[in-house]
């Protein structure tokens, strides 16, 4: 197959670059600060915010015999510097119409949209594919909305020659993670000072997914040509268990944990049945 993976810099456009390069064809599109070190035909350098880099683009891809499926990560991101930029919303929803019209010129079997459980209101309970979407109680409330914006356009303006999947993904982690991940920042503190800090007594509770098993997962809704949306995640965990995880397999006798009172206590709950029952289904 011929695949296209935009957002390909990123940790998991990057992972599933490692895991089909063997396998197919891989075109890859980067983020134009991206700073490339392969001058290959299947490369590309784009800001898919901007329309006319987007239509040079499209017109480069257009040479390709067919593209049978795209994985879309690209995405701007919330800083924790300005929580309240609307600008990542407006930018998130032009980088989805600049996708979904290069879609539609190419006319990919499959899109795979890689949204999250950021959908959702960071509050407790157990949400499902079937829970209100909601994000104004979230620190990511920009972000998650414009991850529900991108799910109904893609949906929608690909409904005649496309079937979409949308991944709604928990907290993925392994190596080439994100450095500002909790995963990652507290191994980091652990390494630094043998200590990991978690805030509201680490009672927090979130959901989690290692990079590989997450990899076999689309492998499988890719080979079944699965479309619709899905809860994808594996291990609720409160932030307390999350650290005795990390101390007990890169600490010592003398690392310690560091419980403070302030801070969030919500326990949100990821279902992911709906994934699990389909995957018995197949």
């Amino acid at each position: 197959m011929n695949i296209l993976i935009t957002g390909a810099g990123g940790f998991i456009g990057k992972s599933l670059y490692n895991y089909y390069k063997s396998k197919h064809n891989i075109y890859q599109i980067f983020s134009q600060n991206t700073q490339l070190t392969s001058t290959k035909e299947k490369v590309f350098s784009a800001d898919l915010v901007n329309d006319n880099q987007v239509l040079h683009l499209t017109k480069a891809l257009s040479k390709i015999k067919k593209i049978d499926v795209v994985f879309h990560l690209a995405s701007k991101f919330i800083s924790t510097n300005n929580p309240n930029d609307i600008d990542v919303l407006f930018d998130n929803i032009s980088i989805t119409k600049n996708i979904a019209q290069l879609a539609l010129i190419l006319k990919p079997k499959h899109l795979i949209n890689f949204s999250s459980m950021a959908v959702y209101p960071n509050s407790s309970g157990t949400f499902s594919e079937e829970s209100p979407v909601s994000t104004y109680e979230n620190f990511e409330c920009i972000y998650g909305l414009s991850k529900i914006c991108s799910e109904n356009l893609f949906s929608f303006l690909l409904k005649e020659n496309t079937k979409t999947l949308h991944l709604r993904l928990s907290q993925v982690y392994g190596s080439g993670m994100r450095k500002d991940r909790i995963i990652s920042m507290m191994k980091q503190e652990l390494i630094s000072n043998n200590l990991i800090t978690v805030h509201g007594e680490g009672e927090r509770i979130s959901n989690f997914i290692d990079i590989n098993k997450l990899l076999s997962i689309i492998d499988i809704l890719l080979i079944n040509k699965i479309g619709g949306i899905y809860n994808i995640g594996d291990k609720n965990l409160s932030y307390l268990e999350l650290a005795n995880k990390i101390k007990h397999k890169y600490g010592n006798k003398e690392s310690k944990i560091r419980k403070l009172k302030k801070g969030s206590r919500s326990k949100f709950r990821l279902d992911t049945t709906k994934l699990e029952n389909l995957i018995k289904s197949l």
